[in-house]
C-alpha cells in the first residue's frame, strides 16, 4: 500500500506539471494549479488530482464548461482524444509485462484497466492541449481531420533525457519505469520532459 500509494503520488504530481505548463504555454493563469503540484501527499489524499483537472478545463474552455462525457464540442473532442491515449498506454503496459486490471489507485472490479487509468492521467494534458488548439481554431465536432490530428499526436515528438521521442514511446518508457520501480530497481516513475511549446 505505501508503494501504491507513492507511485500514484508522482503521476498526480507530475499531471499538475503537466497541466500548469500547458495553462502558461497557452498565456492562461498557471500559479494555481502549479503551486497544487507542491501540495500533493502520499496517495493524493486531498484529491488534488481532480481539482486541478477541474480548474484547468475551466481556464482552458471557459468558466462554464463541464466535463460532460455526454455533450458535443470540446467535450466530445477529449472523449476521443482520451480513448486513443488509453489504447495507446494499454498497449505499453501489455509490452512490458504487466496486468492492466491490477491498478495502483483506480479501483474498480467492472474497470479491465484499471491501470492503464492510472498511467495515462499524467499524458492526458497533452489531449487537452491538442483539443484546446482545435476549439480555438473553431473545431466544434469529432470530424475526420479531428480524429487524424489526434490519432497523430501520439507521434509528435517530447524531450526526453535521451533525446526526443514520440509521445507513444514515451508512454512505453513510463510503463517500462513503472516495472523497475515495483521491482525496486528505481525511485521514481520516468516522464518526459515537460512541454516547450505548443506546437503538437
Amino acid at each position: 500500500a505505501p508503494l501504491r500509494k507513492r507511485i500514484w503520488k508522482q503521476i498526480v504530481e507530475r499531471k499538475l506539471l503537466e497541466q500548469a505548463r500547458l495553462l502558461e504555454l497557452a498565456g492562461r493563469p498557471h500559479r494555481v494549479v502549479q503551486r497544487l503540484a507542491s501540495r500533493v501527499r502520499s496517495g493524493d489524499r486531498g484529491n488534488l488530482e481532480a481539482r486541478g483537472a477541474r480548474h484547468s478545463w475551466r481556464l482552458l474552455f471557459g468558466e462554464s464548461f463541464r466535463r460532460d462525457r455526454d455533450a458535443p464540442g470540446a467535450n466530445a473532442l477529449l472523449n476521443y482524444g482520451y480513448a486513443v491515449l488509453r489504447a495507446t498506454v494499454a498497449r505499453a503496459v501489455a509490452a512490458v509485462g504487466l496486468h492492466p486490471a491490477i491498478g495502483i489507485h483506480h479501483r474498480s472490479g467492472l474497470n479491465a484497466f484499471q491501470l492503464v487509468d492510472d498511467l495515462m492521467e499524467s499524458y492526458r494534458p497533452a489531449i487537452d492541449a491538442a483539443v484546446w488548439k482545435m476549439v480555438s481554431a473553431g473545431a466544434t465536432e469529432v470530424s475526420a481531420d479531428a480524429k487524424r490530428n489526434l490519432a497523430l499526436l501520439m507521434y509528435i515528438d517530447r524531450r526526453t533525457s535521451s533525446g526526443s521521442t514520440p509521445l507513444c514511446r514515451c508512454v512505453e518508457r513510463t510503463a517500462l519505469s513503472l516495472v523497475a520501480v515495483l521491482e525496486g530497481k528505481e525511485d521514481a516513475v520516468s516522464f518526459p520532459e515537460l512541454p516547450a511549446t505548443l506546437e503538437a
